[in-house]
């Protein structure tokens, strides 16, 4: 499962994360470094105690250890055909498999960001990529662009 904005969710639990950074000026986007931890064969007892129950591996989720070398050549084989299709077509081109795999759809969140923290439900994603959010209260679905989401209180 995908969890906006950017975590990956095996069986429920966190498997993996992505960090994107971008320096841009008025030219532009000059860089941008990603990020991605994965965690590959870690067991159970690995993680740290507040982490067990909700943090897993592929190790956890398959039952056998896999070579990180392989993963890494894999995880990079997938990154460049979904950016691929993503310079083509924009983020419509990976729109149906996202929904296909949204964590949090339909799920009361916490969104935090500058401004202070609501919470609310989780709508699936608009055109652009940005969280569709639906505060308490209403009244109306704001697009969110950026900003830290938590669907355990």
């Amino acid at each position: 499962s995908l969890k906006w904005p950017n975590d990956l969710y095996c069986g429920g639990r966190k498997a993996a994360g992505i960090l994107a950074e971008m320096a841009s000026d008025t030219d532009g986007v000059r860089h941008v470094v990603i990020g991605v931890g994965l965690n590959v064969n870690m067991e159970e007892a690995d993680f740290p105690p507040d982490l067990r129950g909700t943090a897993t591996s592929l190790r956890i989720q398959s039952g056998r250890t896999f070579r990180r070398v392989d993963v890494l050549a894999r995880l990079l084989d997938a990154f460049g055909a979904r950016y691929a299709e993503f310079i083509g077509d924009g983020f419509s081109s990976l729109r149906d498999e996202w929904d296909r795999r949204d964590f949090l759809r339909g799920r009361r969140v916490l969104l935090r960001r500058q401004g202070g923290e609501r919470w609310g439900t989780a709508d699936g994603l608009d055109t652009d990529g940005a969280l569709r959010f639906l505060p308490d209260g209403g009244p109306a679905i704001e697009s969110v662009h950026s900003g830290e989401i938590l669907d355990r209180p």
